[in-house]
């Protein structure tokens, strides 16, 4: 049985390193192309090759088990990088940079994203009168189906908007427990994931890490800017991987991720009153403030003495 817990082991191991350094590893053979075009190619480059050949065979493994160890590190290096890259994609940049971009007249840079999504409120708000009262036609609902989608990707609080469409994505979901059940949605997301299923779990984690390695092949992108020297195309690649994985891929897998999460709440909340013995709300009337007197509770040990914990179930 050892041996087959210590094979599965591995097998998962080799799988999130192989997951993890692909990237690394393509971007490492590109450099290696990159400097092989800049000495005029690979028959210039023959003989470093020759050398290795000739090397022991030990000195031969140590410079291969070198090289693999250079990727996973620098692989394990975007990986500790990727929640600030992610932060600063939410809009969370340095203290100096958000007070600039948040004071007033031309320097507040994302000024018109915020007019794009006020006049998207009240257009949403004309067209759901008018899709109340009948009077709307079919290309006047497939507009609101549209801006009620859209509306979901920004906070319902025009205050707390991002300066970017991936902040406030993630603003969205975080804001929308608190404000529907009172729930602290970063404060108590560790409390709700121990309650999941773990299918549920699979999935949200699936969702995240593929959402982590877009925000890493970003990087990447920005790290090819160290082979500027090697070859002009790299400037190109610096430029276009970003934009492209920030588009179709950071994006997409944003929503996704804060669509899981959204659901996690919406459907599972209860199994926080239920594990902390807190009194189940009575109705959508009073959620609200049960869910701020739970949170209260949880993470800051404020409580009401009224309130009794319920009765296990089972």
């Amino acid at each position: 049985m050892g041996g087959k817990l210590w094979e599965g082991v591995a097998g998962k191991l080799a799988e999130r390193w192989l997951a993890q350094s692909v990237p690394a590893l393509v971007f490492w053979l590109a450099s290696f192309a990159a400097w092989i075009h800049s000495r005029g190619g690979w028959h210039a480059t023959l003989r470093p090759a020759e050398d290795l050949e000739a090397l022991p065979l030990l000195a031969q493994i140590v410079i291969v088990a070198a090289l693999i160890l250079g990727i996973g590190a620098s692989a394990l290096l975007v990986q500790r990088l990727t929640p600030a890259m992610t932060r600063l994609l939410e809009g969370h940049g340095p203290r100096w940079v958000n007070r600039v971009a948040q004071s007033p007249g031309r320097w507040g840079w994302w000024k018109p994203l915020g007019e794009r999504t006020r006049r998207a409120r009240e257009r949403h708000g004309k067209l759901w009168l008018a899709n109340r009262d009948g009077s709307l036609d079919a290309n006047g609902k497939a507009e609101l189906a549209r801006l009620e989608a859209e509306r979901l990707r920004y906070p319902d609080d025009p205050s707390k908007e991002m300066p970017t469409r991936l902040g406030n994505i993630l603003r969205a979901v975080e804001e929308r427990p608190r404000e529907r059940y009172g729930l602290d949605t970063v404060a108590l997301w560790p409390h709700l994931w121990l309650r999941l299923p773990s299918d549920a779990r699979g999935d949200l984690a699936a969702a995240r890490q593929d959402f982590d390695r877009a925000v890493g092949t970003m990087i990447w992108g920005f790290a090819s800017l160290g082979l500027v020297g090697l070859t002009r195309w790299a400037l190109l690649t610096a430029v276009l991987v970003p934009l492209v994985a920030y588009r179709f891929w950071v994006l997409p897998s944003a929503a996704t991720y804060a669509d899981l999460v959204g659901a996690a709440f919406d459907v599972y909340r209860g199994e926080l009153y239920a594990a902390t013995r807190w009194p189940q709300p009575e109705g959508p009337k009073n959620e609200r403030a049960q869910g701020i007197a739970l949170t209260a509770y949880l993470v800051r040990g404020v409580y009401d003495e009224r309130v009794l914990f319920a009765e296990r179930k089972g």
